[in-house]
């Protein structure tokens, strides 16, 4: 079922917490991970994913390809401090996304309406529970779980329904007929005054030419 409001603050942070806690598919964002970032490995790191590759097996394959050990690439101090500035303040879990906003959005929103999943991705962002990569949409994101509380859930704007804009639609066309329809009467009341201020002009010139031959007849 699509999702068109956010009713509850249960329901918000199932969707911005819960789901993603309970996904078993989600990749750890770690050392591993801090040091693929720092190191422009993320489209690679996703082409792997998509041919069913995981992590682990994508740092196996890295270091054989590049003579490196999981050792160095945990002991890398960039990787270190990339994910001690994400990790700060914060002792859970945190989890690395390696594609853009659009994809982001496809997998994990996919049930909500495009206009609510773009509220509740800004809403992520805006508070420090998603972290972008990348110019434009990104190249991918760092979330940090933490659940919402109800001044977050109260910023969420109402969205109406489609149902509510077919209904808004349908009185709004009525109100035009109705405007229409004292439009023509306007017109033709407009019409008829026209009509008399022209048989008033008529008249008018018709008494000056009378008065005109009068006062002629009387200076012969």
């Amino acid at each position: 079922m699509t999702i068109s409001n956010i009713s509850s603050l249960e329901e918000l942070n199932k969707i911005c917490y819960q789901d993603f806690i309970d996904n078993s598919s989600m990749i750890e964002f770690n050392y591993y991970t801090a040091y693929i970032v720092n190191n422009n490995l993320i489209n690679q790191f996703r082409t792997a994913l998509i041919s069913n590759s995981n992590l682990h097996s994508y740092i196996n394959t890295l270091c054989e390809n590049s003579g490196i050990t999981p050792e160095q690439i945990l002991a890398n101090q960039e990787a270190i401090n990339s994910f001690d500035l994400y990790a700060s303040g914060f002792a859970g879990t945190m989890y690395f996304i390696p594609f853009s906003k659009k994809d982001l959005i496809s997998s994990y929103f996919s049930n909500l309406t495009p206009q609510l999943a773009d509220v509740i991705f800004d809403l992520m962002k805006s508070t420090g529970r998603l972290f972008q990569i990348g110019a434009g949409g990104g190249k991918a994101f760092v979330l940090k779980p933490i659940q919402f509380n109800d001044s977050h859930f109260q910023s969420i704007p109402a969205f109406s329904t489609p149902e509510q804009l077919l209904n808004t639609a349908e009185d709004v066309i009525s109100s035009l007929r109705i405007q229409l329809k004292n439009s023509e009467y306007y017109i033709q009341k407009l019409a008829e005054k026209d009509e008399i201020i022209s048989n008033l002009t008529n008249q008018i010139v018709e008494l000056n030419n009378k008065i005109h031959q009068v006062y002629q007849t009387t200076w012969r």
